[in-house]
């Protein structure tokens, strides 16, 4: 009994998202677009905290300046919150004094936030950290709007881990399967 080869075929198919690949650039960055901003539970309705989302990106380190001024900035790959420049449709929404968020506009008025880490170009310059340019959506003569509601109470928020521990002082006993409780 002879067994010859058959024919041999193989294809690799590769496709990409075009409008997050940039050809002769070596930035990392990331867009979220309106339907990324729609889906993604946002307890605030602010954009910044999505930006948090990309990776490299952590929200202002606790009890340092920018958390203590309404949570307006980020930290971008190790870089300070204060290293961020904050574009509004291309032009600078920065304080320039503690390096924060001016103007944060709510989740619907934004079409597209486009985030840049580390080595972007010469041309987007000013700081080291990230470059964060939130695109404003463009108004019709259409009335639009949305609704919705927070309910923020204690009654349905999660259980944490130090409501439920347990503080057992025993020894385990080989053989039986149960802690003794010495009190």
């Amino acid at each position: 009994l002879a067994l010859e080869p058959g024919p041999f075929d193989e294809r690799v198919t590769v496709t990409a998202d075009a409008k997050r690949r940039r050809i002769g650039s070596s930035a990392v960055g990331h867009v979220f677009d309106r339907d990324a901003m729609t889906s993604l539970p946002l307890s605030t309705r602010e954009v910044l905290p999505l930006v948090t989302q990309a990776a490299g990106i952590s929200p202002p380190a606790p009890g340092s300046r920018l958390s203590t001024q309404g949570k307006r900035g980020i930290n971008s790959s190790g870089a300070r919150e204060a290293a961020n420049n904050f574009l509004l449709d291309g032009l600078d929404n920065n304080d320039l004094f503690i390096g924060r968020l001016v103007i944060n506009p709510g989740l619907e008025a934004v079409e597209e936030v486009s985030l840049l880490q580390n080595t972007y170009d010469a041309e987007h310059g000013r700081s080291a950290g990230a470059h964060v340019n939130m695109i404003l959506r463009s108004g019709t003569r259409d009335w639009n709007g949305s609704v919705y509601d927070f309910v923020r109470n204690s009654a349905l928020d999660a259980n944490t881990w130090s409501n439920n521990k347990q503080v057992v002082r025993g020894v385990w006993t080989p053989g039986k399967p149960t802690w003794i409780n010495r009190n």
